[in-house]
């Protein structure tokens, strides 16, 4: 089955239903929502809850979370009415499991072969710079050619940091990836989402090849 390159690109940091709506409308397919206090993104599991409450089942809702107790985040994710788990944090593969097994995808952002190879069997890699001060890509454009040598055999995998529609054709195609995930590209200001850029964003990535496997949610 083919999928339009979109529908491997979430627009991460969501925090208003018409936002998300907007993403479904152009094709995208997942929606994220940061479950961290110290970001200008955070949000509660309750009014994620609102959100993907008017979200169409085919859509990945994704819940962003950085070394939480495993218990919460599972607590929070079916509060939040979530599909996948994306784990930015220093969690373990055991962790990682712990979740995958719970019925979650589970994609781990990663930013070395080592981390990469230690991933469980089914637990997605999510590769991106790592610089900054908070956990993420922190709108860090990075050598996106990397991602080539950082995959180790894993396929599919994505990329995150600095991408926004001026460079994100480029950096698919220099990583190789199969997958996206675009936040402060996506922003007027931290934390506030600029429509015109998810269109525009949403435009470039028409013109990608399409991709053979679903990265964001299970089957």
């Amino acid at each position: 089955m083919s999928i339009p390159a979109i529908a491997n690109a979430k627009i991460c940091g969501i925090k208003d239903s018409a936002t998300a709506r907007l993403c479904v409308e152009l094709g995208f397919g997942a929606v994220g929502f940061v479950f961290f206090e110290k970001s200008p993104r955070n949000i509660s599991p309750l009014a994620v809850a609102e959100i993907c409450a008017s979200l169409p089942p085919h859509i990945a809702k994704v819940g962003v979370f950085v070394d939480k107790p495993v218990d919460e985040v599972l607590h929070m994710a079916e509060i939040a009415g979530l599909t996948s788990l994306q784990l930015h944090g220093n969690e373990t593969p055991q962790t990682a499991m712990t979740i995958l097994k719970a019925g979650f995808k589970v994609i781990k952002a990663v930013r070395s072969v080592t981390e990469v190879g230690a991933l469980p069997n089914g637990v997605s890699a999510l590769m991106e710079c790592g610089r900054g001060k908070l956990p993420g890509g922190n709108a860090a454009e990075w050598n996106w050619a990397e991602a080539l040598t950082l995959s180790h055999g894993k396929t599919p995998y994505g990329i995150a940091g600095g991408l926004r529609a001026e460079n994100i054709v480029e950096a698919m195609e220099a990583s190789g990836a199969h997958a996206c995930d675009i936040s402060s590209g996506a922003e007027s200001s931290p934390g506030v989402k600029d429509h015109k850029a998810i269109e525009a964003i949403a435009a470039k990535l028409a013109n990608l090849p399409e991709q053979a496997n679903i990265f964001w949610r299970n089957i």
